[in-house]
């Protein structure tokens, strides 16, 4: 019976934030390279740190929640090496196999669009005490590469996943 409550109370919340993702204010955040989309309620980091160029978080959700789940965006330059996303993806997945403790690759598949192709990758990993869940889009453009982060606690994945991605889908490189 406590089993059969755990799910239940997980489906709801899962429907719940879904809808909630979908009816929140949005704002555009107009970068250098880009533009991309967050919900209001959402901080904004610009402080490059961890070599990052943008990190947007959520709100914490009780007193209780000790990681705010995150979008980043990460900026490499590639120029002069001969980069394309079949070899950025290769060596990303390498990275992913190698550093990341007890990684699971789920997903990598190459996505075409109107105006951009990105490959997307899915995974899980541990940092720390944290037991952590990434969806990660990848872009080659003006000789650099644009990594796409959605980080979040591998079991609210897909609370957050639909807000998550709508944040990830909204990035437009100028």
């Amino acid at each position: 019976m406590k089993l059969l409550l755990t799910v239940a109370a997980i489906l709801l919340a899962i429907v719940c934030f879904s809808q909630a993702g979908l009816n929140l204010k949005w704002i555009r955040l107009s970068k250098k390279e880009y533009t991309i989309q967050l919900p209001s309620s959402w901080t904004i980091d610009s402080s490059k740190q961890m070599g990052t160029d943008l990190i947007l978080f959520s709100m914490l959700e009780n007193a209780t929640d000790n990681f705010r789940e995150n979008v980043n965006v990460l900026i490499q330059h590639v120029q002069g090496m001969n980069m394309d996303l079949d070899k950025y993806t290769a060596i990303s997945t390498g990275q992913i196999k190698k550093m990341a403790v007890d990684s699971k690759i789920e997903l990598s598949v190459r996505i075409k669009i109107a105006t951009a192709t990105y490959q997307k990758m899915i995974y899980t990993a541990t940092q720390g005490v944290n037991k952590l869940k990434f969806e990660q889009y990848y872009f080659i453009a003006n000789n650099k590469a644009y990594v796409l982060t959605l980080t979040t606690d591998v079991l609210k994945f897909e609370l957050f996943k639909p807000v998550g991605e709508q944040i990830l889908d909204s990035f437009v490189l100028k």
